[in-house]
């Protein structure tokens, strides 16, 4: 009963049933018995879909203490706790850590049931999603193809677990830049799970999302908008036009047609999706803070820029008091509050705002990640604006750039079309401002040629084998 609120998006009464289990388990079996624990395991997760990220870890550390002491580290319930664990830290940003734990579960599971085991390919799967998140996208790439061969072996290339593992390779061909391949791999799981559950089925209709994005890379707006109507009318028919999902729908049709410059339009969807959820959801919930901060680009989009600092300033505020200030969500609002100074021309508070971002993600993600590096992008605009660096300066700052780039560098070189390419390039917003700025006004050429023309990078930031 509990999990079925879950699924109509009614959190609040699903973690109240859940919480009254937990509860009456605990008193009567004790809060160590196994079916407590499991009960605290699904409290967690609820928590978690109440947007109470840290509660959610917290719980799932007692939960893999308590299992691990009672059963042993390698039993089987032990790993699903300790994968609990690993996700957690991953939903909280702390990437690395959730790569330890998933590889922990993952050698333990394949020295436990073997490697084609449906768990030790699970945990597979989640060690490259882990991989992913730290920007590793060849050895995410590596595992992903691992894990889709040996499902397609094992169940057939139709089952939904095999195209399930192709769809989650397809993202990450898209995550490197080789747009038509994903395209390709999530056209064919479409296709393959639409005659298996269905055009309305929840999972079709995430597998159109994947299919909008990669759309949206290539530069056919007509055709995400076209995916987007698709997703939101049937979700809206069958979950009804206040579910989260169908909302969520309803914000992604107002980003297309944000992309096509229809930004009345645009605000108007995104403006009715955050009072939808405000009043359901409330307004510290992470889905309405996301719809807040959509809309706040709206606002930057007509121009109003007061608005548009006012609404930044307040989604930056509230995630820094749930999440803390260097969660990646709370660092992502701050990096567009400064963009929201420099709209304004106020570069001093803008250029503080942007270097704070940058050491917050180079100390929790490290240099290479690519969110560090857009930070970094960020930064450089922001000097750049406030004019306090001349040309050798900044090609000094771009070549050390793309010295750790080597993600977005491999991206753009897989798409061999010069305007493919340049599509890719606009979708990364602010580093498109960053080289318009930094290299075409300023006639950098040979990083023009480095873009465009050759493979090779510019002398001075060739590594040395």
């Amino acid at each position: 009963m509990a999990i079925s609120y879950g699924k109509l998006g009614d959190y609040k009464k699903e973690f109240e049933l859940l919480n009254k289990i937990y509860n009456e388990s605990k008193d009567l079996f004790g809060e160590n018995h196994l079916d407590t624990l499991k009960a605290l395991a699904n409290l967690a997760t609820s928590y978690y879909e109440l947007g109470d990220y840290k509660k959610s870890l917290t719980l799932h550390k007692t939960v893999y203490t308590e299992i691990k002491n009672k059963l042993g580290e390698n039993h089987l319930d032990t790993l699903v706790a300790l994968q609990n664990l690993g996700n957690s830290y991953g939903i909280m940003g702390e990437y690395n850590k959730a790569l330890e734990l998933s590889y922990e579960v993952y050698i333990k599971r394949k020295n436990k049931l073997g490697e084609k085991h449906p768990d030790t390919l699970m945990a597979l799967a989640n060690l490259a999603s882990c991989y992913s998140s730290l920007g590793n996208w060849s050895k995410a790439l590596a595992l992903e193809n691992t894990v889709y061969n040996a499902r397609k072996e094992s169940l057939g290339e139709n089952h939904l677990d095999t195209l399930k593992a192709l769809s989650n390779l397809a993202v990450t061909y898209g995550e490197v830049g080789d747009y038509n391949k994903a395209l390709e791999l999530e056209n064919t799981v479409y296709n393959a799970s639409k005659e298996i559950l269905g055009e309305k089925h929840p999972d079709i209709l995430s597998i159109l999302y994947d299919l909008a994005n990669f759309y949206s890379y290539l530069g056919n707006y007509y055709k995400v908008l076209e995916l987007d109507k698709t997703s939101y009318s049937t979700r809206k028919e069958i979950l009804g036009e206040k579910h989260p999902d169908t909302l969520r729908s309803l914000v992604n049709l107002a980003i297309s047609y944000s992309d096509l410059g229809d930004y009345n339009k645009a605000f108007k969807l995104t403006n009715a999706v955050y009072n939808t959820l405000k009043e359901t959801l409330g307004e510290k919930h992470p889905d309405t803070l996301s719809t807040l901060s959509s809309l706040a680009k709206c606002y930057s989009y007509l121009g109003d820029y007061n608005k548009a600092l006012e609404k930044e300033n307040t989604v930056y505020n509230t995630r820094k008091e749930i999440l803390g200030e260097k969660h990646p969500d709370t660092l992502k609002s701050l990096a567009n509050l400064a963009n929201s100074y420099l709209h304004l021309e106020d570069y001093n508070k803008g250029l503080e705002l942007q270097n704070t971002t940058y050491n917050a993600r180079k100390e929790s993600l490290g240099e290479k990640h690519p969110n560090t590096l857009l930070a970094l992008s960020n930064l450089l605009i922001a000097q750049i604006q406030q004019d306090e660096t001349d040309n050798k300066s900044i090609k000094k700052h771009i070549t050390a750039y793309f010295e750790n780039i080597n993600n977005l560098k491999t991206t753009a070189f897989s798409i061999k079309e010069v305007s493919s390419r340049r599509n890719f390039l606009t979708t990364f917003n602010d580093v498109y401002k960053l080289l318009k700025s930094c290299i075409f006004e300023r006639n950098i050429k040979d990083l023009i040629d480095y873009l465009f023309i050759n493979n090779e990078p510019p002398l001075s930031s060739r590594q040395v084998k």
